[in-house]
């Protein structure tokens, strides 16, 4: 076993910088993007795949396909750079680990761990998550991340990014071999596509371009039922991207009803769901999302202001909204407006989940 913590070295200047797929076992990939609140978040994974085809590199002597691994670095467009609330990553089991990163217009989002990752530190089929945000104010763009234009992948929504670290010994990858003058740090490059299927079909699904926000107010509980509160509230829409890319233009849709994706064992035990004090109808439906309550707003009525969904049975507030992106327990919702045309798709914390966390140094 390798020792564990590592703490790195200083990262090499010199580094084998080859195609990743090619050079590399290693693998950084898009999971989901979501726009939650007042915040864009990005999720990606990290993983290694021993099983992969991988060779030597070529142009000079060394091999980064068993490499041990402490950074990850992405291309962000310097206009973008400094505009990064927060990184945060969490192991394959659920763990929060305190990084460090930096970014800057020349280097873009650079990622450090606290400790190095070794080949087999993190089980196959198993991956560390990166949660990624910034402010919905400064980039509210679900469908990439603002980066330069990729060098592999040009005209698709697509960021380039490097795995840093070290060779290893060959046949004995818990081994490290520390840069010199002969042997080179590793450092390969990819790219991560953005391709997401949740943007694809005629109705535009960016919640930027609606001016309807769903936020959380609270969960109550009384003997038997549970209350779970929350408010649509509308704003201007500026800057609306979906027109610029052929779909409708969303910022003056009327809302006709919301998609609100709970647990199963929650959407079966909903009993009303109310605007203002008033019920309204409702059905509870699935689709390849999830099951939803499916909420109609009523014709003579906007939308905006507060919603409750009422259950027959007691629940806490992630039992309801349990779906994780990174560090929030949230519940994915849709608003349906202009006869189809705008299905505007979002995301409602109701609770931060509590993970336990390492720190080193």
């Amino acid at each position: 076993m390798p020792p564990y913590p590592y703490k790195p070295p200083s990262s090499p200047c010199d580094c084998l910088s080859p195609i990743i797929d090619n050079h590399s076992k290693w693998r950084f990939r898009f999971q989901e993007s979501e726009a939650l609140g007042d915040k864009t978040i990005f999720i990606f994974t990290l993983s290694f795949n021993p099983s992969a085809k991988c060779s030597p590199v070529s142009y000079r002597p060394g091999d980064c396909c068993n490499q041990a691994l402490d950074a990850v670095s992405l291309a962000l467009d310097p206009l973008y750079a400094g505009l990064v609330q927060y990184v945060k990553v969490y192991t394959y089991d659920g763990k929060d680990i305190t990084v460090k990163y930096v970014q800057d217009a020349a280097s873009g989002l650079s990622i450090t761990l606290p400790y190095m990752l070794y080949s087999s530190d993190i089980p196959v089929g198993q991956f560390f998550t990166f949660e990624i945000s910034f402010a919905a104010s400064d980039w509210a763009d679900t469908t990439k991340m603002p980066c330069r234009p990729s060098t592999f992948e040009p005209s698709l929504p697509a960021c380039d990014y490097w795995v840093h670290g070290w060779q290893t010994e060959p046949g004995n990858p818990a081994n490290l071999l520390t840069p010199d003058e002969r042997t080179a740090g590793c450092c390969p490059e990819g790219v991560v596509s953005f391709c997401n299927e949740r943007i694809k079909g005629t109705c535009n699904p960016r919640l930027s371009d609606s001016p309807f926000r769903l936020n959380y107010v609270n969960t109550s509980m009384l003997l038997r039922t549970t209350s779970v509160a929350f408010t649509v509230t509308s704003q201007t829409v500026t800057n609306a991207l979906g027109p610029k890319e052929g779909l409708p233009d969303c910022a003056a849709m009327n809302l006709q009803a919301i998609k609100l994706y709970v647990a199963d064992v929650a959407a079966a035990k909903v009993t009303q769901v109310a605007l203002n004090g008033a019920s309204v109808t409702f059905s509870v439906k699935k689709d390849a999302a999830g099951t939803y309550v499916d909420a109609a707003v009523p014709a003579n009525r906007a939308g905006t202001g507060n919603w409750v969904v009422t259950l027959g049975e007691r629940f806490n507030q992630t039992d309801v909204c349990g779906y994780k992106v990174g560090q929030y327990s949230v519940c994915n919702y849709v608003f349906s407006g202009k006869s189809g045309q705008c299905c505007t798709m979002g995301d409602v914390a109701v609770a931060t989940i509590d993970r336990p966390v390492i720190k080193f140094g």
